[in-house]
């Protein structure tokens, strides 16, 4: 019986040195068989080095060497077109556009330069070169770090909230995300935690509405929230969720509108992902270290319709203001 034994060897390519090695035994007239037994390398290693390198019976080791490093390193598929690259740094950083949201539009519009996939815009974004160029195109994602992850959460300390009803009482209506009128509410703090804005999230449309506050105080929160929601029909004011900061203690004044305030679980801003993310793409465009109170009324309203304005995968590339307005004109019709 003929014993058949599988190799467990691994491909691997040729070294410059091989390569150097195989030039000199080839040039002897030495055959395929006899270059693997004296460089104790497979024979299909060799033959394939050889039919794809060799020019007119002759094999020079520099050229496969330039042109294996050259295949290896030919890069993302962004790097060679400059007009992909030109229309993804454009909406990144004048846009604010996330790498999903370019990609989504590419897909579907399909523009004469192509298109590509957000993980290749993550790669090109976090390549080796961008990371130790000028341009730091990661401080223009949403979550702008140095290094892709996710980063925990630091612990604050738990406001006592009085007549607080957790989020394990919410209608589950509002975990499906098929119903209008179930907003998220958080505050983004600012300058040394001296200034904040008031952010509100509808967790449908995505559509956010935001105001800068005087203070952080409860009254002042209460105050602006009831003045930024009272335009909004009462079909979309139903329930909203919030942390547990003492910003939100006057609570119970939501029900004016009609909206009923659930809380999240201590250290658990998860519960309310939608305003989380909202407030991660306004920190691109308002850093911390911003004067909130120093901008222009009509400047700040721009930067939230920006925000509005920017198609989201979730909504099929729909922009949250076009999803809000849909909303409201099948309630008019």
């Amino acid at each position: 019986m003929k014993l058949i034994i599988k190799s467990t060897m691994r491909y691997t390519h040729l070294n410059q040195e091989e390569r150097i090695e195989l030039a000199e035994l080839y040039s002897t007239g030495k055959s395929v068989n006899k270059i693997a037994l004296l460089m104790k390398r497979s024979k299909s290693t060799i033959s394939r080095e050889l039919k794809r390198n060799k020019t007119h019976n002759n094999y020079w080791p520099d050229s496969p060497h330039y042109n294996a490093r050259c295949r290896r390193n030919k890069g993302n598929k962004i790097n060679n077109n400059a007009d992909l690259q030109t229309f993804i740094w454009q909406h990144l950083v004048y846009k604010r556009w996330s790498p999903e949201q370019i990609a989504g539009w590419l897909k579907v519009n399909k523009p004469n330069f192509g298109t590509v996939s957000h993980e290749s815009i993550y790669k090109w974004i976090y390549r080796p070169y961008e990371m130790h160029s000028g341009s730091k195109l990661w401080k223009f994602l949403a979550r702008h770090k140095r290094k892709r992850g996710i980063k925990r959460l630091n612990s604050s300390q738990i406001n006592t909230i009085p007549n607080r009803v957790s989020i394990h009482e919410r209608p589950d209506v509002v975990t499906e995300k098929n119903e209008i009128g179930h907003w998220e509410g958080d505050l983004m703090s600012f300058n040394r935690n001296t200034q904040y804005i008031l952010v509100l999230h509808e967790r449908k449309t995505l559509f956010i509405q935001s105001a800068v506050l005087r203070n952080k105080e409860a009254s002042t929160t209460a105050q602006t929230l009831l003045e930024l929601m009272q335009p909004v029909p009462e079909s979309h004011r139903k329930t909203i969720t919030l942390d547990n900061g003492g910003e939100f203690a006057e609570h119970e004044k939501y029900k004016e509108i009609g909206l009923s305030a659930f809380f999240c679980d201590p250290y658990a801003s998860w519960q309310k992902g939608g305003v989380e993310n909202s407030n991660g793409r306004l920190r691109i465009v308002l850093p911390r270290d911003t004067n909130v109170k120093e901008i222009e009324c009509d400047k700040f309203n721009q930067i939230i319709l920006n925000h509005n304005s920017t198609p989201r995968k979730t909504l099929g590339w729909l922009t949250p203001k076009q999803a809000f307005e849909c909303s409201l004109q099948k309630i008019i019709n």
